[in-house]
């Protein structure tokens, strides 16, 4: 049988074809039960083989042969599915459903690149079409061309993934220029690395949002994706196995920034699973991928255009977060970092600090520092958001706020980058480490009473202008030759504004909180450590015991402060921090157990009802799926020889 060349029949997929007597060539009755042409059997042949089928490479027979097996098992016309769908012959002797699901390949050579996952279209109506009520359910029968990621889901349901990204994620982890990045997204760039970037920010997305998937799988219903959408780590482990399979024995041989992206993201959505070793083993990768860029030698950025040269800058930052984690995460089982301590010499920080300019206003050759006007045309309400959005952008922007964090995290390592304090718990006496530590935490505990007061500790949402949320940004297609303006912004990336503020406020300060508490549990380790010594008289003890009391108060105000954080901020607003916060949170209520008073007296009973409070916050927070081992020795040493308990043979 020869299947239709057509990829979609509009009609049946079956026909009806003559099937020749194969007993004998004559038409004559009289030899040896020969059959007459009038009596020659009738067959129904299908167009395309059913599902069975095609996989058994049977041929697939409809019609007579359904009725003599009816009829032989006493069903008669119960040769029919739950459906109405009748069933080939091989189905019926099997009792198998006869479905034609599988989709069919097109006949001919191959083609030489993958399509990339994105159709042509305008983001902007597309995004509001997916977020009104009617339109959830996205049209997997819709003709057109196939997309790669389709093996991961519809390609609508992609393109919400990223709005989502846009919208929640960026001003975290700003790994891509928006401006660049939607027009590439428009242009459909047939290009296997940009392919990649797309599924790792499907990854970081689901990831980080677990409220959203629920949204997600509404929008697989009734596709063939479905399957892939059960769960969070089923999405995941596809898209990081597809990412995976895309790559050849050459592809080191040329690294880029969006490389680096690919490997950084796909690390946060494995952390945020639980995936903890795989994580690990990504994080190496994109840490090797940033030293071979040279993202931290301010020399190696000469050639760069301005679009690079900002993302770079960010991608640096990134990294040095992940080496300031590593210092101040002593239970890690693994010391691995971005730096050393030449390294740390050698770089210049300040000029490694990207422009406070958005996206909007870099453009490859040009930079664009012109203030923000209104569009000729404008409804009302796009008016009052404009005007919030040009009094906010000249002051503050989201890449001020990423540059804000990072000078948080700056500061918390200057023990690690001073050239003296190298290797300093063993060359440094621990009197001269209290005074350093205690000096660092003078200078942090007040180091964010300048921050703008759209990400301060204590902003209330009050200033925030009249029915402000999260809004999936949109984009507008242009032409190639036309200049991304600052002035071009559309509305709704006015909208997402504040809300982006809330996330990058909840991040902030959950990050500085959290390293003062570390600082805290230094000091209080070398307090514990001197008061241990045999080797001082009773009076210098009680001296090391009453300051490590007092250091109990600073420890009090810092998870007051922590308890209005996770208070005052909407969930909505927290959980694109995903569990870094939530282990921050974990981290501070944790060094309450550790009180130096006894049970009865009012810190303890104090630090109790904290610790209650903080357990009930990281109940709503924290939305892992399995446990915590990034501070455990999770990986098995296969070729150790297992130790047998005493007593057993």
């Amino acid at each position: 049988m020869r299947r239709s060349n057509k990829s979609h029949e509009t009609s049946s997929p079956v026909a009806v074809v003559p099937e020749a007597d194969t007993t004998s060539r004559s038409c004559s009755p009289e030899k040896d039960g020969g059959l007459p042409n009038h009596s020659r059997r009738q067959s129904t042949i299908a167009r395309r083989a059913c599902d069975f089928c095609r996989v058994r490479r049977r041929r697939c027979v409809f019609g007579q042969a359904q009725a003599e097996t009816g009829a032989g098992t006493g069903t008669g016309t119960g040769t029919a599915t739950a459906t109405g769908m009748e069933r080939c012959r091989e189905c019926i002797r099997l009792d198998l459903v006869c479905t034609f699901l599988k989709p069919t390949q097109t006949r001919g050579p191959k083609r030489r690149k993958i399509g990339l996952t994105i159709m042509q279209r305008d983001i902007h109506s597309s995004s509001q079409s997916f977020e009104s009520p009617s339109t959830r359910q996205v049209d997997t029968a819709a003709s057109g061309p196939w997309f790669a990621t389709e093996k991961i889901g519809p390609r609508g349901l992609i393109l919400v993934i990223i709005d989502d990204y846009l919208a929640r994620i960026y001003p975290l982890i700003p790994v891509v220029h928006r401006p660049t990045f939607r027009r590439r997204l428009n242009q459909s760039d047939d290009d296997p690395d940009f392919l990649a970037l797309i599924l790792s920010l499907v990854v970081v997305a689901v990831g980080l949002l677990p409220s959203r998937f629920p949204y997600y799988q509404s929008l697989t219903s009734g596709s063939l994706s479905t399957c892939k959408f059960q769960t969070r780590e089923s999405v995941i482990n596809a898209c990081i196995d597809l990412c995976m399979e895309m790559r050849t024995a050459t592809y080191w041989d040329q690294v880029s920034h969006q490389k680096w992206a690919t490997s950084y993201l796909l690390s946060v959505g494995c952390f945020q699973l639980g995936q903890a070793n795989r994580s690990r083993m990504l994080e190496v990768e994109f840490l090797q991928t940033g030293r071979l860029l040279g993202i931290h030698r301010i020399a190696d950025y000469e050639g760069l255009n301005c679009i690079e040269t900002q993302l770079r800058k960010k991608a640096f930052w990134l990294c040095f977060y992940t080496y300031a984690h590593a210092w101040y995460q002593c239970g890690r089982q693994e010391r691995l970092s971005f730096f050393d301590h030449g390294m740390l010499a050698e770089v210049n920080f300040d000029a490694l600090v990207p422009l406070e300019l958005d996206d909007e206003q870099i453009l490859e050759h040009k930079l664009l520092e012109s203030p923000i006007s209104p569009p000729a045309a404008i409804s009302p309400a796009a008016a009052s958001m404009h005007q919030y959005h040009s009094r906010t952008a000249a002051k503050f922007n989201l890449t001020a706020g990423f540059n804000l964090h990072s000078r948080v995290f700056h500061k918390s390592a200057q023990l690690a980058l001073t050239p003296a304090l190298c290797d300093w718990e063993r060359r440094v006496k621990p009197t001269d480490r209290l005074s350093h530590l205690r000096q660092l935490l003078q200078e942090m505990r007040y180091m964010l009473d300048d921050a703008p007061l759209e990400i301060r500790q204590w902003a209330s949402s009050s200033w925030f202008p009249d029915e402000v949320s999260i809004a999936s940004p949109a984009s507008v297609q242009q032409d190639s030759s036309v200049s991304y303006q600052a002035d071009e912004m559309v509305e709704d990336d006015a909208k997402s504004l504040p809300g982006q503020f809330e996330i990058m406020r909840a991040n902030l300060h959950g990050t500085h909180l959290w390293l003062q508490s570390a600082l805290l549990d230094q000091i209080d380790l070398i307090l514990q450590d001197m008061s241990k010594r045999p080797d001082i008289s009773q009076s210098e003890r009680d001296c090391h015991l009453a300051a490590l009391k007092a250091s109990w108060s600073e420890r009090e105000d810092v998870c007051r402060q922590i308890l209005h954080l996770v208070h005052s901020i909407p969930h909505a607003y927290i959980e694109p921090n995903g569990l870094y916060f939530a282990y921050k949170v974990r981290d501070v209520g944790v060094a309450l157990l550790n009180c130096p008073f006894e049970a009865s007296e009012p810190p303890a009973r104090r630090a109790t009802e904290y610790m209650r409070d903080l357990t009930r916050a990281l109940s709503r927070i924290d939305q892992s799926e399995r446990m915590n081992t990034s501070s455990l020795r999770s990986w098995v040493d296969t070729d150790r020889e297992q130790t047998i308990p005493r007593g057993y043979n």
